[in-house]
Order: C-alpha cells, then sequence, then structure tokens
C-alpha cells in the first residue's frame, strides 16, 4: 500500500547516485545529480499508478492523452528497457520530447534523468539502479506546440 504522502502527490526524492557509465545528456544517457529538497521538486503526477514487482505493462490517461508505459524486465538489479508508446484522442503523438526520471522513494539516491528516443513510441535502456524496493518512476511528454503532461509509477522492483 502506498504512503499517505505518496497519495497526497508529494515526490519523495531519491535514485541511483552510485552508478558507472554516466555520460553527457545526449539521448539514452544518464544524468545523476544531488538531491534535490522536497519543496523544490514537482508534486508526483495526478495519473499514477501502483506497478511491480514484475514486468510491467500499463496504460495511463490523463488530459486527451494516452501513454502506454512497459518496463522490462523491471528489476534492480539489472538494466531495463523502458517503453513508452503515447497518443492524443487515440491518434499516435509524433515528435514529442519525453522525459523519464527514476527515483528511489524509500532511501534519498538522487534522481536518475533519461531522454527517450523515438517517434510516437520512445524508448531507453536504463542502466541497472542497484537497489530493490519502492521506486518512482515519472514520464514528463512534451508534445509540439502544447503544454507538457505527466504520468507516473509507483513501482515496487525486486533485486
Amino acid at each position: 500500500m502506498r504512503s499517505r504522502s505518496l497519495i497526497a502527490g508529494a515526490l519523495l526524492v531519491g535514485a541511483p547516485a552510485a552508478l558507472s557509465g554516466c555520460g553527457n545528456s545526449s539521448v539514452g544517457t544518464i544524468t545523476v545529480g544531488a538531491a534535490v529538497p522536497v519543496a523544490a521538486t514537482t508534486a508526483l503526477p495526478a495519473a499514477t499508478l501502483d506497478v511491480g514487482p514484475g514486468a510491467v505493462r500499463n496504460v495511463l490517461r490523463r488530459d486527451g492523452y494516452s501513454v502506454t508505459i512497459r518496463v522490462t524486465p523491471n528489476r534492480a538489479n539489472t538494466p531495463n528497457r523502458v517503453v513508452v508508446a503515447v497518443s492524443e484522442y487515440g491518434e499516435p503523438v509524433t515528435g514529442a520530447r519525453v522525459e523519464l526520471t527514476a527515483s528511489m522513494l524509500t532511501m534519498d539516491m538522487g534522481t536518475a534523468h533519461y531522454r527517450l528516443a523515438g517517434d510516437g513510441t520512445y524508448s531507453v535502456r536504463t542502466p541497472a539502479w542497484l537497489m530493490p524496493g519502492l521506486w518512482e518512476i515519472a514520464v514528463r511528454v512534451h508534445p509540439r506546440g502544447a503544454q507538457a503532461v505527466s504520468f507516473g509509477l509507483a513501482d515496487r522492483m525486486r533485486a
């Protein structure tokens, strides 16, 4: 069961700080920064779902948008592939900028940031996040010429 603060929409920050292979901010790389105080972050998206353990394939809807989020194998000790298919009123959304953040909710480990590549269906392969537990996976879609929309998963990831 999710904590009361998560249900209320508070974002607790955390993610892997001890990652190797960190590079520049190009597509498919990870940038890990210092922990951000809770007050400085954005609230957890209203379209949020509890998932895991195990592979994830869920659809979330918000403001006319629908995203299908897949995370495989959805394990902390191995790289994961995250695929996000975005549509608006049933039509694929092409040319969008799609970003993903991963934060551990039970321990402050920083926040991992990713930019997904694609056009209509966007994806990224992440490094191993190293620690099992409760993670927030937040997806932010920036459609061309439209306001960004956010979606989130509270993911119970195992080793």
